[in-house]
């Protein structure tokens, strides 16, 4: 837990084999994260509502997985 609870400002896992879903319970926890790259993985399921406490994400890539579902209208609260 040590590594949501820093002043992360990029986060870049692209490229490896990592597997699972997108932790949502994480997200809120990276409040200064501005770039988000988790491409090209073995990620599932949804992208979660979490996404849109990110007030300072501006770049996400999340190409190349096996993400479902739609974007969730969260991301819409993002605004810088």
């Amino acid at each position: 837990d040590e590594l949501f609870e820093t002043d992360l400002r990029l986060l870049s896992a692209s490229n490896n084999i990592f597997t699972g879903s997108i932790p949502g319970d994480k997200l809120p926890k990276l409040s200064n994260l501005r770039q988000l790259w988790i491409a090209e993985n073995v990620l599932f399921g949804s992208i979660p509502d979490e996404i849109g406490d990110l007030a300072k994400l501006n770049s996400l890539l999340a190409f190349r997985n096996t993400l479902s579902g739609n974007m969730p209208t969260t991301i819409g609260h993002l605004l810088e």
